[in-house]
């Protein structure tokens, strides 16, 4: 689908496009006021690199912090300023603005940590899998759409073992999960608070230790400098473009 094409059946598309720089922009002056080092991830950091801003088709905004820097940054954002505030929706913390919620689906940008990956591989096993049990016990409208029979199942019954516990409880015990590992100087970090997909890529833990400021949009945000670590590892090869059916947004629904 084209640019056009997206114009045309996703008008909404450019609006969001525009207000979720400001939140870009809020966070950025945030984190440069407070020395306070994050970077773009995801298709946010994708876009940049491939597109010097969104991805045509993009929808949402993604940022990443190591986790004293994520720490630091979430504390200060707990006050509500011009609008803005964070709110934690499943285990993920996203920035709102309380003039945009009407807005549908509602605009965010999403704040993710990077934490340790455990050297042992039976401790790094147990992390992962206690963090799918965590997931699914979270969540509360799971997309069974997009499992397989077997992922249904699991989804199925986490979902139930979910009920049993209060969701403080749950995402108290996911916050400390993600962190197993923290301890120890270990040779890979990962953002484990993203979704299931992202929880096998596994990204060198000197990624963290060089940024740099990268254009997007008219916007000069931050990034790791390794930029094509992060990315073949996220995405293979990213600067490939993806088959034209799946160059849709992902919240948004078209105009029928």
């Amino acid at each position: 689908m084209n640019n056009d094409e997206l114009d045309i059946s996703y008008p909404q598309l450019k609006i969001n496009k525009g207000i979720m720089l400001e939140y870009l922009s809020y966070v950025d002056k945030i984190c440069r006021d407070n020395n306070i080092e994050y970077s773009l991830v995801a298709g946010t950091l994708l876009g940049a690199v491939r597109h010097k801003g969104f991805i045509p088709w993009d929808d949402d905004v993604d940022i990443a912090l190591p986790r004293s820097d994520y720490e630091r940054l979430i504390k200060i954002m707990s006050e509500p300023k011009e609008g803005f505030y964070i709110e934690k929706d499943l285990w993920i913390y996203r920035l709102k603005n309380s003039n945009h919620l009407e807005k549908d689906p509602p605009l965010m940008l999403d704040i993710f940590t990077f934490d340790n990956v455990p050297d042992g591989k039976i401790h790094y096993l147990c992390k992962k899998l206690v963090i799918l049990m965590l997931q699914g016990m979270i969540k509360k409208n799971p997309n069974y759409k997009k499992y397989s029979f077997g992922g249904k199942i699991l989804s199925f019954v986490t979902q139930c073992l979910g009920m049993v516990f209060a969701s403080r409880s749950k995402n108290r015990a996911y916050d400390r999960v993600i962190q197993w590992g923290n301890r120890n100087e270990t040779r890979y970090v990962n953002a484990f608070n993203m979704g299931y997909e992202a929880i096998n890529q596994r990204l060198p833990q000197k990624i963290l230790g060089n940024y740099k400021d990268i254009q997007f949009e008219g916007l000069t945000l931050r990034a790791i400098t390794d930029t094509d670590t992060y990315l073949t590892v996220r995405y293979g090869e990213y600067m490939k473009f993806p088959p034209e059916e799946q160059r849709v947004p992902v919240h948004l629904k078209p105009i029928q």
